[in-house]
């Protein structure tokens, strides 16, 4: 068995298949902080962007089985490829950091193939290991691109942010943590990244900081609609969508 690899204070016990490094979705959410289920439902969210036999693999029952996994519906496992397409769902500051931990320390240790895997499997490994590198220098190019934009956007949280508009008659403080719930559910849904508080008096979401257009794009549209009311009624995001 391979050495318990331990990530953001999560033990992982490394698991292959089709000799190549593995995770399932139970790992994912647990590593990134995420309420069970969550990785499983962006996967079936974003399934027809994902490659079978390249992003991920499907076990039966008794495969699964023989990892020491009991799944009686089978088993999905991410590659390290499909990892980093479903990590582009969580965009906060803890994924980033996340990627590069997995990619480094879990990811990179790679299974000798044997020989008596069929040339088909081995062609399949090959593509797998060329995509990675891509994937590898996309994810760097992007985390520049975003570093770059930090530099010039300007963070703001709900305080701030109604101190510097002057709405403070059309959005209460004890509106504040609804509001910083529906902004950062925006900006995830948008890939818009956005810094998770920390510190202070406030409860953590409130001190979340969000870039000034996230504002421009998620909350004027929805005072404007609702000028007249006395209290947050915030639609679901899916729906902002539509009405902008």
């Amino acid at each position: 068995m391979a050495d318990v690899i331990r990530i953001n204070n999560t033990d992982l016990t490394p698991i292959e298949s089709h000799g190549v490094r593995v995770i399932t979705f139970d790992m994912m959410d647990e590593v990134h902080e995420r309420p069970s289920g969550t990785a499983r439902k962006n996967f079936n969210r974003n399934k027809h962007r994902l490659k079978d036999e390249m992003d991920y693999f499907v076990l039966k029952t008794d495969e699964a089985t023989g990892l020491g996994i009991w799944a009686p519906n089978g088993l999905i496992l991410l590659t390290e490829r499909g990892y980093l397409k479903l990590s582009k769902t969580f965009r906060d500051d803890l994924a980033w950091e996340l990627m590069d931990m997995l990619v480094n320390n879990y990811f990179s240790v790679v299974t000798p193939i044997q020989h008596t895997v069929s040339p088909r499997m081995l062609q399949i490994v090959e593509l797998l290991m060329a995509e990675v590198a891509d994937m590898r220098r996309e994810l760097e190019h992007t985390r520049r691109l975003v570093h770059a934009a930090e530099l010039t956007q300007e963070f703001l949280t709900i305080a701030q942010w109604v101190k510097r508009e002057k709405v403070s008659r059309q959005i209460r403080r004890s509106d504040y943590q609804t509001l910083s719930l529906y902004i950062a559910a925006c900006c995830t849904e948008n890939g818009i990244a956005f810094h998770s508080g920390k510190g202070g008096a406030w409860p953590q979401n409130v001190r979340n900081k969000y870039p000034r257009n996230a504002y421009d794009k998620f909350v004027w549209p929805w005072l404007k609609r609702r000028q007249a009311q006395a209290h947050l009624q915030l639609v679901p995001t899916r729906s902002v969508a539509k009405e902008d």
